[in-house]
């Protein structure tokens, strides 16, 4: 005997986020890298200093920093916050096939008035 479970209207969509190891590893190396970048950079570029200009340092500085920042946050952000599976119908590859046909059949009915609009004969694809 088969079980069917509750259905789903086209409206609502299953969404599960990651609670997995890897969407932890996609942040945690992300953080690292971006500290990497905050860090390592001024540490690379400071011997170097007396060499350049202190607004080109302190430049070359501020700019790592604020990219290493970046690199952290947009790391959590997809390492965290972004869903790792969708379902319902935008989760399904048959239903997007099916979308794409009914576009494609909008298209060619919206070619076909506008050419009997512009007095041309039917153009059938």
């Amino acid at each position: 005997m088969e079980k069917k479970g509750p259905k789903t209207s086209a409206s609502e969509t299953e969404v599960s986020f990651g609670n997995g190891l890897s969407n932890g590893i996609v942040a945690a190396a992300g953080a690292l890298s971006g500290l990497g970048i905050a860090v390592g950079v001024p540490a690379v570029m400071l011997p170097f200093a007396s060499v350049m200009g202190q607004g080109v340092v302190t430049g070359i500085i501020i700019t790592a920093v604020v990219l290493g920042a970046m690199v952290c946050l947009v790391s959590a952000f997809f390492g965290l916050i972004m869903p790792r599976r969708v379902g319902g119908p935008w989760g399904n590859p048959e239903s997007w096939a099916a979308l794409t046909d009914k576009w494609r059949h909008l298209e060619r009915e919206r070619r076909r008035y506008r050419g009997r609009a512009r007095g041309r004969a039917d153009e059938e694809d």
